[in-house]
């Protein structure tokens, strides 16, 4: 007796038939296809964490100046105010502008938190270099793959680093930010 024949052709494969060498590499390509896509989202969170970032640190900035000028431009036009102050006032405000052009300028710079100046981790400049040594040629598809992923989560480590790194700085802008409105308001209370 023979067995009724499959007339389910549309079964779900390595479920209910043997997988064959070409299917598992198949389904390792593709598995290994998602991890690098997901990886790449989360480079791209990251990276718009750190534009997020450093446009808070431009607005701090911006305010930061503002601030300094409207200071500096009453201290001028106003006849009654005590020049000590004033000049106190606008000296404490131009060393707030230099600290946080500073700030932002090492935020544009910083990717890590161990270096000062860096584009790559150690970890992704040597996955990169693999990548990059292995050539094109795609007789090992897998193989291929693997090394795409180590360079994609090196360069997500690295992201996320560079992200946590400029939100720091951006915190220090706007603590500048706040200094600068501290110090505008002891002033416009001089005034009165």
């Amino acid at each position: 007796m023979h067995a009724a024949p499959d007339l389910d052709r549309h079964r779900l494969r390595g479920f209910d038939s043997q997988m064959t060498e070409v299917d598992d590499t198949a389904a390792r390509i593709d598995a290994l296809n998602v991890l690098i896509d997901q990886e790449r989202a989360l480079i791209d969170y990251y990276e718009t964490r750190q534009a997020g970032a450093d446009a808070t640190a431009a607005a701090a900035i911006t305010g930061v100046l503002a601030l300094a000028a409207l200071t500096a431009t009453a201290a001028k036009a106003v006849k009654h105010v005590d020049r000590t102050v004033a000049v106190g006032v606008v000296g404490a405000l131009v060393v707030v502008c230099v600290i946080a052009l500073g700030v932002r300028t090492v935020a544009g710079l910083r990717r890590s938190d161990t270096e000062l100046l860096t584009v790559g981790s150690p970890e992704f400049n040597a996955a990169l270099a693999k990548l990059r040594a292995s050539g094109t040629d795609a007789s090992d598809a897998v193989r291929a793959r693997q090394i795409a992923l180590e360079v994609s989560r090196a360069r997500a480590v690295d992201a996320h680093r560079g992200a946590r790194s400029k939100m720091r700085w951006a915190a220090a802008a706007s603590g500048a930010l706040g200094l600068a409105v501290a110090a505008s308001a002891f002033f416009a209370l001089t005034l009165t």
